[in-house]
């Protein structure tokens, strides 16, 4: 955290105050007044330190804004100015006065430390959200001047400026960082442009419903790439909306710069297309998805109510540069126990079936490319797995968690009388037990029992342990 001591003393003609106290006097080489406004009456200009703990900056009125820097060896202790005294006092490894312009008159400007997030357990994810960022402190000095400061120099770090009549801008913290301290960075926002387009199927018809993401380019990505590069660059959420009963959509107050608008309806398909927002109205026609369709019996009788879904491969998913690339909609069996399912575009993975009583199967996904559908014909789905479990415990309530190495697992609670337990497991696999005595977890031994598909009776004994 910046540390903040509060302290300033205003004169008539003079600032003067104490030197934050992580700041020691000795290590002070220069302090200097640097002003927020670009038209102040009193520019950037040196002070001076006083003994013992002292400084004082002359020709300075009540009222004005800006940051008395203090320089002190690999930081830089500050004082920010707002038009009613100190809003902010400290030190950091870094800090900047940031002036922003406006595209009309002048107008109130918000501003927020952001980064990127890329998740962990999907590092080729390219695309991208954003989360605050903890280690840029930001403080409004005026209606349009700010003191940034902060610990680290993050990268994929920015700064983003929003006014209402103006187009929104993300600064990138590289640029921030660009020169010293005492030098005040200028930043004008654009006027708003209006991204604006129409949706369409495959064969012409107007997509209502429809999701519309706006995405760009990171901040820091500031020379345009090829479109060759496109397809693997990093690109940021911008905003989202859904098309209007014509299929029409249309986003405000964008700056000019390059964007990837991407759609997506999990029925009539996908389609995406960069832009740079400016000119005519952009039309996007969508790929249609392939179909898996297919029949769902039970001892020879079709079954009704039957949840059909697509379940990603546990690696594809964790090595996918585009999480949604592998989602669909779930579907459901018809009276006649028939299905039909969009696959997405990534369908590495296999099909889940689940029926009401929950028996489940999967099928995988045959690997076919540039099919429209695929028929899984007739899958007959087997009744429930009865597993018994003995514990050295009374009174446990025993759940199984499984199966283990796919998505899509099932938590399943079993029947206890005394120390034996009643399981009615979905599909055979490697199930992790979980045990609760008294209101306590239990670890137990062994943690996971393998079930079959047998048909058999399968039974296993699980030790508690303390």
């Amino acid at each position: 955290m910046i540390a903040v001591a509060a302290f300033a003393i205003l004169q008539v003609a003079k600032l003067s105050g104490e030197l934050p106290s992580q700041v020691e006097p000795a290590a002070v080489t220069r302090v200097v007044w640097v002003p927020a406004d670009e038209s102040a009456a009193i520019p950037q200009g040196d002070c001076v330190l006083l003994a013992p703990r002292g400084w004082s900056c002359h020709q300075r009125s009540a009222g004005d804004v800006g940051v008395v820097l203090i320089q002190a060896g690999a930081e830089i202790g500050f004082v920010a100015f707002g038009g009613h005294g100190v809003v902010a006092s400290g030190i950091a490894k870094w800090g900047r006065v940031i002036r922003v312009t406006t595209a009309g008159d002048p107008e109130e400007v918000s501003a927020m430390a952001l980064r990127l997030d890329r998740p962990a357990i999907r590092p080729n994810t390219r695309t991208l959200g954003v989360v605050p960022d903890t280690e840029t402190h930001i403080w409004p000095m005026s209606s349009t001047a700010f003191w940034v400061a902060g610990t680290s120099r993050r990268a994929d770090a920015f700064i983003r400026f929003e006014a209402k009549q103006s187009a929104r801008h993300d600064e990138p913290l590289e640029r921030v960082l660009e020169d010293e301290a005492e030098s005040p960075l200028t930043i004008p926002l654009q006027p708003p442009l209006m991204l604006e387009g129409h949706v369409e199927s495959s064969s012409g018809a107007a997509v209502s419903g429809a999701i519309v993401d706006v995405l760009t380019l990171r901040p820091s990505d500031s020379a345009e790439p090829t479109r060759a590069l496109l397809n693997t660059v990093d690109v940021m959420y911008v905003a989202e909306t859904r098309t209007d009963a014509d299929g029409r959509f249309e986003f405000e107050g964008l700056e000019s710069r390059l964007y990837n608008v991407a759609v997506i309806d999990f029925e009539h398909g996908r389609g995406d297309q960069w832009t740079d927002a400016v000119g005519q109205p952009i039309v996007i026609r969508l790929k249609a998805p392939a179909k898996a369709t297919g029949r769902v019996l039970r001892q020879s009788l079709p079954v009704p109510g039957v949840v059909v879904r697509f379940v990603p491969d546990a690696s594809a998913w964790r090595d996918s540069r585009d999480p949604a690339a592998h989602l669909a909609l779930d579907a459901s069996t018809d009276d006649s126990g028939r299905f039909m399912l969009t696959l997405p575009p990534s369908a590495e993975g296999a099909v889940q079936l689940t029926a009401p009583d929950g028996a489940t199967k999967r099928i995988p996904v045959p690997h076919i490319a540039n099919v429209s559908e695929v028929a899984l014909g007739d899958v007959v789905l087997e009744e429930l797995i009865e597993v018994e479990l003995q514990t050295d415990v009374l009174g446990c309530v025993v759940s199984a968690v499984g199966p283990a190495g796919v998505a899509g697992f099932s938590i399943v609670r079993a029947r206890s009388v005394g120390i034996v337990h009643s399981l009615q497991l979905p599909e055979p696999g490697q199930w992790l037990m979980q045990v609760e005595c008294g209101g306590v977890q239990r670890r137990v031994s062994p943690p996971m029992v393998e079930v079959s598909a047998k048909g058999e009776l399968s039974t296993h004994s699980l030790r508690v342990l303390d």
